[in-house]
């Protein structure tokens, strides 16, 4: 068998292997994922969000939310959930949207073993990176926190990356055309990706990329975001108050930065968040920093996400560090291909490298699966709660044309329909009923309370509401069973 035999031969089993690690990533992770949300461990921010959003598309009402309380377009510019529309076509079920999650993740590995497999011809270590990004910690967790577009971006990015590595520029403006529409902080990604791209192939078509997202990101935060906001708001970015150390508006906070670059890192710096970092470079060895100039996309991105005060947004268990993972595993690629060219002589490591690389990668990636196995079991995903067949019975008594408030911790399970509220101010959420002049509490017919263990509100509060709503505001309780309370609007 000759060399081209040989490869074409190593390079069908690679994408056997690639396909059957996606297969079952994307049957594990999706059926964990609709587990969860059965056990009521779901919630409204942000896979209630996201379903009632795509529902509204299904029946032609652009991106209408009454969960936000106004168009969604006015919080993040997302068109592509235009995409998953034809899902609710076919079943207006939510676990599709689960299932297509993990799907699309998965992808990400075949791609990732692809672009490794073009440069070493390496069956075995292309297999290892496949696996180091679908085993890697956030991408896990990720598939088991709701549904969120950002998720997309890992295999779109990976896919880039590879279409690069390949010379198919058109294909990589083709793919980043339609990561800018995931969300609007993607476009800083695509800008600086034309960067790097230009840097590592010195064609000035990739500047175009940059000149691209640059223009993108500036329309969408100055012209279509502010389009679809509530008049009433007046702000020039609704979550300002995480860096309000730095600034009382957008550009404070970047004269802050300007100024003192290094203050908003030492402020908010901490041992969770420099071990969140490890762990996002560990298990591919540390090879992507002998990459470097993937460090011009990482680095800023890593920035805006380590300095706000608001944990979630440096944390392995939410999506904020999606974006970055593509990149970290893609430079890690060339880290290898650069560590192999820099290895001299018939020594033993340069000899067994693939071997070495792929063994150490595995074992990162159990310790990876440990710590997913670690984080669900203390935020109890999988747990029956003690409602659920209150909460069941609860929701059988709910027309699904009538209008619902309900609670953070129910809400994802009521979403299919037009009008649905939020019961109580949701406690991560209450300043933007303050800042979009938005009503606080819902006259909605139904209203759904978890009146013992909701943590997401404040039981003072919910108290003294369901006391309004029974007494001055005309409703009725209809259900109330371990702690399950529905009131009905009298007519």
């Amino acid at each position: 068998m000759d060399a081209v035999e040989n490869n074409e031969v190593e390079s069908r089993k690679l994408r056997i292997n690639l396909t059957i690690l996606a297969t079952i990533f994307t049957i594990v992770f999706s059926c964990l994922a609709i587990l969860r949300h059965a056990r009521l461990n779901s919630a409204v921010y942000d896979l209630g969000l996201f379903d009632q959003i795509i529902y509204n598309l299904a029946h032609f009402r652009f991106f209408e939310s009454s969960i936000k309380g106004f168009n969604y377009l006015g919080d993040h510019f997302s068109p592509i959930l235009i995409l998953f529309t034809p899902l609710y076509w076919i079943k207006e079920d939510v676990r599709l949207l689960l299932i297509a999650q993990s799907l699309i993740i998965s992808l990400s590995g075949y791609y990732a073993g692809m672009l490794s497999y073009h440069f070493t011809k390496d069956r075995i270590v292309s297999t290892a990176f496949g696996l180091a990004i679908l085993l890697n910690s956030n991408v896990m967790l990720i598939t088991q926190f709701d549904f969120h577009p950002e998720t997309m971006s890992i295999p779109l990015f990976i896919y880039i990356i590879y279409q690069f590595a390949l010379g198919r520029t058109d294909k990589v403006f083709i793919a980043s055309a339609i990561a800018l529409t995931i969300k609007e902080d993607v476009a800083i990604t695509v800008a600086l990706s034309g960067i790097v791209f230009y840097l590592m192939s010195h064609k000035r078509v990739y500047l175009l990329l940059t000149l691209i997202g640059a223009v993108y990101f500036f329309l969408v935060i100055k012209l279509f975001i502010p389009c679809f906001r509530p008049k009433s708001f007046s702000g020039d970015y609704l979550y300002i108050e995480r860096y309000s150390y730095l600034g009382r508006n957008m550009k404070e906070v970047i004269i802050s930065i300007l100024s003192n670059p290094f203050y908003p890192l030492f402020k908010m710096f901490n041992w969770t968040k420099l071990k969140v970092l490890l762990r996002l470079l560990y298990p591919t060895l540390f090879l992507s920093l002998l990459s470097p100039k993937f460090l011009i996309v990482i680095l800023p991105i890593m920035y805006i996400n380590w300095i706000p005060d608001y944990p979630p947004q440096f944390s392995l268990k939410f999506q904020y560090l999606n974006i970055v993972v593509p990149f970290i595993i893609g430079s890690s690629v060339y880290g290898y291909i650069r560590l192999r060219d820099r290895l001299r002589g018939d020594t033993f490591v340069k000899s067994n490298l693939s071997i070495i690389v792929s063994t150490l990668i595995l074992l990162f990636s159990i310790g990876n699966i440990l710590i997913f196995y670690n984080t669900v079991v203390r935020f109890k995903y999988y747990v029956r709660n003690p409602y659920e067949a209150a909460f069941l019975k609860a929701k059988r008594m709910i027309p699904e044309d009538a209008s619902l408030a309900t609670i953070n911790t129910f809400g994802a399970q009521l979403s299919h329909r037009r009008d649905i509220e939020f019961a109580l101010p949701f406690n991560l959420h209450m300043y933007h009923y303050k800042k979009m002049g938005l009503k606080m509490y819902s006259d909605a017919e139904y209203q759904l309370f978890l009146t013992e263990g909701d943590t997401t509100s404040d039981p003072n509060i919910m108290r003294e509401r369901i006391k309004d709503l029974l007494e001055r505001n005309n409703y009725s309780v209809i259900f109330n069973e371990d702690e399950v309370l529905l009131l009905r609007k009298n007519k």
